[in-house]
C-alpha cells in the first residue's frame, strides 16, 4: 500500500510460448524463470497482493513452492497467442472483485524480465504516485544507443531517409535526440482508468539501467540473462533504500 492506495501485482505466465518452449518455468541461474520476479515482487515494499495469472497447474504449484498461492487460473480462451494484457489484467481484477478485493493500482510483471530488482519496481510505484495528479500509466524503459536516431528506412525505389531526425543536414553526435526503448519490466495503471493498455496519452515513464533491461523471448536472451545472473550478485538490501528514503525521494511535495 502507497498512501493508503493498494496495489496488485499480476505476474502473467500463460503455459503455451511458441518462441521459446515452456520458458516461464525454464531453469535460469538455479530457479525458474517466473521465480525471479515473484522473488523481486514479494520483497516489494508497497505491492499488496501479487497474483500470478496462469492457465497452467504446473506453472500454479511452481509459483506456490516460490511462496504464493494461485487461488485461481486464468481461463483457457484468456490464453491463447492473440488474447490481450487486457482481459487477463480485467478477469484477475474482476475476480478479486467478487471477493470484496478492490485494488487502487493494478501492476504487470512479466516472468520474461529475470534482472528486475525490486528496487526498480518500488520506484515504479513511487514515481506514479508522485505524478498522480496528471498521470495514469507508467511503464519502464532504457535509453537506446545515441546512434538510434540514425535508423535508416527506404521507400520502394531504394530512395532512403532518417525517420527520427526532423533535419538530417548537418547530423552531429552531441544533438542527437534521445530515445528510449521500453523494457517490459514494469507496467502500473491506475484501476479506475484502466483501459485494456498501459499505452495512453497519460502514461509516464520510468527508466531503468540496460544491463537489467533484458527481455527474454529467444534462447540467444534467455543466455545473456543467465550469464548476467551467474557473474552478478544480485544484491536487494545493496540496491533498495529503506522505505523512508525512497519515500522522502520521490513524494516530495
Amino acid at each position: 500500500m502507497i498512501q493508503g492506495k493498494k496495489i496488485l501485482a499480476v505476474i502473467p505466465a500463460r503455459s503455451g510460448s511458441k518462441g521459446l518452449p515452456g520458458k516461464n518455468i525454464k531453469m535460469l541461474a538455479g530457479k525458474e524463470l517466473i521465480a525471479w520476479t515473484i522473488l523481486a515482487a514479494s520483497k516489494s515494499h508497497y505491492i499488496d497482493n501479487i497474483f500470478v495469472s496462469t492457465d497452467s497447474e504446473q506453472i500454479a504449484k511452481i509459483s506456490e513452492k516460490w511462496g504464493l498461492k494461485v487461488p485461481f487460473l486464468r481461463p483457457k480462451e484468456l490464453a491463447y497467442d492473440h488474447s490481450s494484457l487486457g482481459e487477463a489484467i480485467n478477469h484477475s481484477l474482476e475476480t478479486f472483485k467478487s471477493e470484496n478485493k478492490y485494488y487502487d493500482y493494478v501492476m504487470w510483471l512479466q516472468p520474461t524480465s529475470p534482472l528486475r530488482r525490486s528496487r526498480d519496481i518500488d520506484e515504479a510505484i513511487l514515481k506514479l504516485e508522485q505524478s498522480s495528479h496528471f498521470a495514469d500509466c507508467l511503464v519502464s524503459m532504457y535509453k537506446a544507443p545515441e546512434k538510434t536516431a540514425w535508423i535508416l528506412n527506404k521507400d520502394n525505389d531504394g530512395k532512403i531517409n532518417f525517420p527520427l531526425i526532423d533535419d538530417c543536414s548537418n547530423i552531429r553526435r552531441q544533438n542527437n535526440p534521445t530515445f528510449y526503448f521500453p523494457n517490459g519490466a514494469v507496467y502500473i495503471s491506475k484501476v479506475s482508468t484502466f483501459t485494456g493498455t498501459f499505452y495512453t496519452d497519460k502514461t509516464i515513464g520510468h527508466e531503468m539501467p540496460s544491463e537489467v533491461s533484458v527481455d527474454i523471448d529467444t534462447q540467444e536472451e534467455f543466455e545473456l540473462a543467465e550469464k548476467y545472473l551467474t557473474n552478478t550478485t544480485i544484491s536487494e538490501e545493496k540496491h533498495i533504500k529503506p522505505q523512508a528514503d525512497l519515500a522522502k525521494t520521490f513524494l516530495q511535495p
